[in-house]
């Protein structure tokens, strides 16, 4: 948001979708960068962000993505659960299916490849800690773990178009 501002010179506003002083229809673009997981009522947020944006406006999410190569792999132990933080757990599905209940228009779905690494590590760290895995376990799970970032990772790579949602973080945008 300060980038948006300083250099390019962007109206932003941050804030509570509830205590926005904001009109309905005044908004181009609006961004959820990770935050519908968070939420208890995340339909209320989107009829919400609906009503903000002018006709034809953006709504960009970004949320864990849960029919993932490594939440398929670690299960229970997928970092991304991360509970009691993360309430809502959205598979590509069950985005589109919210998101066109609420009228708007799916523009692109993607998944992030790059960060499959970083959950699988942390996966196979939860995995580890809740099994009382030796030390030969938590090398084998962290060997693991490289395997399957490296593959959520070279699917994202070698996929053309990137929809192949095996990344660990759907990127999506929706027209109003």
């Amino acid at each position: 948001a300060a980038y948006a501002v300083e250099a390019l010179r962007l109206p932003v506003i941050r804030g509570d979708l509830d205590a926005l002083p904001s009109p309905d229809e005044s908004f181009d673009v609006i961004t959820a960068w990770h935050v519908l997981e968070h939420l208890y009522e995340p339909h209320r947020a989107i009829v919400r962000m609906r009503d903000l944006l002018k006709k034809g406006g953006l709504l960009i999410i970004a949320v864990p993505n849960a029919a993932s190569l490594d939440a398929r792999v670690y299960g229970q132990n997928w970092i991304a659960y991360d509970t009691p933080r993360h309430v809502q757990h959205f598979t590509p599905r069950a985005l589109r299916m919210m998101m066109e209940m609420h009228g708007f228009e799916k523009r692109s779905m993607r998944s992030l490849h790059l960060d499959a690494l970083f959950n699988a590590l942390m996966s196979a760290q939860l995995g580890a800690q809740r099994s009382g895995s030796s030390t030969a376990g938590k090398l084998l799970r962290l060997v693991q773990a490289g395997g399957v970032g490296l593959a959520a990772l070279l699917a994202g790579v070698l996929s053309a178009d990137m929809r192949n949602y095996v990344g660990s973080t759907l990127l999506t945008i929706w027209r109003k």
